[in-house]
């Protein structure tokens, strides 16, 4: 026994000893990488480094291309957008949609505001109308025909960015919070966004998501997504998980494969629809025109799963837009 008791005496002092000198916050690790020479290990942190910023380049570039509100959102300069889209589908019928949206940066106000003008037909048709607000929709223009916004940048880093929003619209009035931070995980890089806002008719409500994503080759590029919403008015939680490959032509053209899953919680947790879409994107005769077509097919719970096809016709004017050809070359090649 006593024996055992020294044993046991011998092995605490050992494991004390261990964990006096670890350190649980031993911070970036930038030791010397065994075999091999200093100017190699400034190579490899060079090559990662590149290839982080060409990722971040080519999420950039695409969601600038698709006016994805990851891009948008945090865009801080004049532009104004026009849009006509013609939409049908088995369960919805025909539907023609203007849409009209403004942002003008206001210097003098501050270099980081930002007022954003929208109008849009807000009919109860839509091609993209899911349980959860798609990212193709702006957040200034999903409730009401017409809105007006400012938009205050508080906080922009290297890896994050937190803005303010108040905005106006015909019979309400809301107040917001956006926060999206990046992490590098190599290869990939992850993405963390919450908009947290609070209506006048409708109270609080929150929007979370997050993204990871990478670069495949020089002309592909995979994201998936997840997303959470919240609303105070409303039962349930609505969440989406989606997988999205993108497939650049060239500077002028894009194909985006995408498979769409759709949950709520209420009144039961099910899957409330499951989507296949194809989304076709080219500069139409000039740089700033833009034609989409999007064919799609999905299986609504609502109507018994049954196939619910539709395809949707868009047509875009860019003003303000500017060319970002050097972007293109630097991540995709020529």
């Amino acid at each position: 026994m006593h024996i055992v008791l020294i044993a046991l005496g011998t092995l605490l002092v050992c494991v004390s000893s261990s964990m006096a000198d670890f350190d649980p916050d031993p911070g970036p690790q930038d030791d010397d990488i065994p075999l091999i020479t200093d100017e190699q290990e400034r190579k490899v942190d060079e090559t990662h480094q590149k290839a982080s910023e060409l990722l971040v380049s080519a999420a950039h570039w695409l969601d600038s291309f698709y006016d994805d509100d990851r891009y948008v959102a945090e865009e801080n300069t004049t532009r104004a957008r026009l849009r006509l889209s013609l939409g049908y589908s088995r369960f919805d019928g025909f539907d023609l949609s203007p849409m009209a949206n403004i942002r003008l940066k206001l210097p003098r106000l501050s270099r980081k505001a930002l007022l954003i003008i929208g109008a849009e037909n807000d009919d109860e048709f839509d091609l993209r109308d899911n349980p959860i607000s798609k990212n193709q929709s702006n957040d200034e223009n999903e409730k009401s025909d017409v809105s007006a916004a400012l938009r205050y940048a508080l906080k922009v880093g290297k890896y994050y960015h937190m803005s303010t929003t108040v905005g106006v619209s015909w019979g309400y009035a809301y107040v917001g919070l956006r926060y999206r931070y990046e992490y590098d995980f190599g290869t990939w890089v992850g993405r963390v966004t919450d908009n947290f806002r609070y209506y006048t008719d409708d109270g609080l409500q929150n929007k979370w998501s997050v993204d990871l994503e990478r670069h495949v080759s020089r002309r592909w590029f995979f994201r998936t997504s997840g997303g959470v919403n919240w609303y105070k008015a409303q039962d349930g939680l609505p969440h989406t998980l989606s997988f999205r490959l993108y497939h650049i032509l060239n500077r002028h053209q894009v194909l985006q494969y995408e498979i769409s899953n759709y949950f709520d919680t209420e009144p039961v947790y099910r899957r409330t629809d499951l989507q296949f879409r194809v989304h076709y994107r080219q500069r139409f005769y000039r740089d700033w025109l833009v034609l989409a077509v999007v064919p799609q097919i999905g299986f609504p719970y609502e109507h018994n799963r049954e196939p619910n096809p539709g395809i949707e016709v868009r047509l875009e004017a860019d003003l303000g837009y500017m060319a970002e050809q050097d972007v293109f070359k630097a991540v995709f090649g020529h």
